[in-house]
């Protein structure tokens, strides 16, 4: 007797779907930006109904919200501590093409002046908070600051140079200088960098301190701004 293959679940076929979606419009957004963008198009090449955007993500706008959320939260940001900064390097140094739409994305979602406020609420709560969290110790808002900026420099720098002008020779010298920079800026408890920078030296922290947890997919609601969040509780 053949055995019969269980059926997938529906709710593995709604992620699966999700992420069809939002890997299509990024890369759309991204190379065509969001006014040239349509969701048919999106559609094709998720291979699905232009309906069920809609039907999972309310409109165009919060579906390129929910890209940029994914673009300013990279996988890589908060895994291990240890050896972040050569991970880093190895990652923002020569990025790959799916890191330069995100990247991409968010230059042009600062392009665009009814974004931009929303773009910083959503780099603020989705990346700069989780990450000063993540870093704990002393001046964690400015490491974490100062790391974002290194690592957007990387990646502006792959996008106007292209392959960097540096020989054999030097690129070694430039990503162990940058893998230190990082990590140190990251730990918080290298004394000689810290004063450097006129930072406080932190103290080292838990091995096994837990990553923050990955944005969940927001329902096709709107969710209240951080100012309209702000606004509740002085009422409150």
């Amino acid at each position: 007797m053949t055995k019969k293959t269980p059926p997938r679940s529906r709710a593995r076929d709604s992620e699966a779907t999700k992420r069809a979606i939002l890997d299509s419009a990024r890369i759309h957004f991204a190379q065509d930006s969001y006014d040239r963008t349509g969701l048919r198009e999106i559609a094709a090449d998720a291979q699905i109904d232009p309906a069920l955007i809609i039907r999972m993500f309310g409109s165009k706008d919060h579906l390129f919200e929910q890209a940029l959320i994914e673009a300013v939260y990279p996988e890589i940001v908060f895994e291990e501590r240890a050896n972040c900064g050569d991970r880093y390097m190895q990652a923002f140094g020569k990025s790959t093409t799916d890191e330069l739409d995100h990247f991409v994305l968010l230059l042009r979602a600062a392009n665009m002046p009814t974004m931009l406020p929303r773009l910083e609420e959503i780099i603020s709560d989705h990346l700069m908070d989780p990450m000063m969290e993540w870093m704990g110790g002393e001046d964690a808002r400015l490491r974490a600051k100062l790391v974002t900026i290194f690592i957007c420099g990387l990646m502006i720098h792959n996008i106007a140079a292209g392959d960097s002008p540096l020989n054999d020779e030097d690129m070694p010298r430039f990503t162990k200088i940058g893998s230190k920079i990082i990590q140190g800026l990251i730990d918080g408890t290298d004394a000689g960098l810290m004063t450097e920078l006129g930072l406080a030296v932190s103290e080292p922290a838990q091995a096994d301190k837990p990553r923050p947890k990955r944005v969940k997919q927001a329902s096709s609601a709107k969710t209240p701004t951080k100012k309209a969040t702000r606004t509740a509780r002085k009422k409150t």
